[in-house]
């Protein structure tokens, strides 16, 4: 059986700089570890396609508190 694909996790600059002022140190980790847990392997299997102006992306509720707003371009998700 073929080794799954393992992809890259780029992150905007304006969520490093600016969105994730808000969450504690603790909070940002455990993000962080969800985010890599489920957009590592198969981004492209898991959340929500977006229509209109954000058609191409997708979104990701995690913990029932916080949206990802993501897009797999090639072997990356940004």
């Amino acid at each position: 059986m073929a080794e799954p694909i393992h992809y890259k996790i780029k992150v905007h600059k304006e969520v490093t700089t600016h969105d994730s002022r808000r969450f504690d140190k603790k909070a940002k980790e455990k993000i962080k570890a969800k985010i890599r847990e489920l957009l590592s392997v198969a981004p492209d299997q898991v959340g929500a396609p977006l229509q209109f102006e954000l058609k191409g992306y997708r979104k990701l509720v995690i913990f029932d508190e916080y949206r990802i707003v993501y897009r797999v371009h090639k072997a990356e998700v940004m």
